[in-house]
């Protein structure tokens, strides 16, 4: 027998694993947040301090300037 042939045969002789069927949702639900509200979030802003806004929006900037670079050398290195 081919090599092939007896690999598809010995494949169609294993068992597989049942999977279970996905239930069924009834009716579509919002999100969570979208059912606390605008007040509903209060909790995460507990212990937040005001100061790390400015170093989380220096982090953004530079992330955001990081994948520009990579963008950039992905481009120069694939021509």
């Amino acid at each position: 027998m081919v090599p092939r042939r007896k690999a598809l045969e010995y494949a169609r002789c294993i068992l597989r694993p049942k999977v279970a069927p996905l239930p069924q949702q009834t009716k579509t639900r919002e999100p969570e947040w979208a059912q606390e509200g605008p007040r509903g979030h209060t909790h995460l802003l507990e212990g937040f301090d005001i100061s790390q806004l400015a170093t989380l929006e220096a982090l953004r900037k530079r992330q955001g300037q990081e994948i520009q670079t990579m963008a950039h050398f992905k481009v120069v290195h694939t021509i």
